[in-house]
């Protein structure tokens, strides 16, 4: 079973490119009228499904994964079997490779936010929070421990902004008033950062 808020379609006039990753098929769609290249964006989920199912100690959970870059649509949302994302983003992955993070981010979630996640949003930043943190130890994987520094390092810096800004608050906190709230520094790099602390101390 999944949340409900999870559950979700997208439907349009869209051009599909696809390929195998093992017994998962991986594909990618985009406006029908766009020339943009899928394959980059595709290579990376390819690169980063074995990788979190070896950590995760299960496969992925299901026999397609879809990739939809949208006109519109700013970051990324995860969904059951696909992930949201921008047009300007693929974009920006097509000129530089390292830019991998956000196909990372909403893959990872197929495990840890979406299979498995919290019982409340009031630790909402167990699912962020930790996936942002496998987001940047996928980076160290993949192009070495700067890569993880430069991550760790722009969590702290937006966790330190929200500081300064006075939206410091615990964790784990029960006092949303809009959806919104959910969100932001605290839950992603504030969080990232206790994964951080608990792996070097481990």
């Amino acid at each position: 079973p999944y949340p409900a808020y999870l559950v979700g379609a997208v439907a349009g006039p869209l051009r599909t490119s696809c390929l195998d990753a093992g017994v998962v098929r991986i594909c990618a769609s985009i406006d029908r009228n766009a020339t943009t290249d899928l394959q980059p964006a595709l290579q990376t989920a390819k690169d980063a499904l074995s990788t979190l199912a070896q950590w995760a100690g299960v496969p992925f959970p299901r026999k397609r994964y879809d990739q939809i870059f949208l006109p519109n649509r700013v970051g990324g949302q995860e969904l059951v079997g696909m992930a949201l994302l921008s047009e300007r983003y693929l974009g920006e992955l097509l000129q530089d490779p390292h830019e991998d993070w956000l196909i990372v981010h909403e893959l990872i979630h197929s495990w840890w936010g979406n299979r498995i996640t919290c019982r409340s949003w009031n630790d909402f930043w167990l699912n962020e929070g930790l996936t942002t943190f496998l987001q940047a130890a996928f980076k160290e994987v993949k192009w070495g421990r700067a890569a993880y520094d430069k991550e760790i390092a722009n969590a702290r810096r937006r966790y330190d902004d929200a500081r300064r800004a006075g939206k410091e608050r615990a964790l784990s906190h029960n006092g949303w008033k809009t959806p919104p709230d959910a969100s932001g520094p605290i839950t992603y790099s504030k969080g990232a950062l206790a994964f951080a602390a608990l792996r070097r101390r481990l």
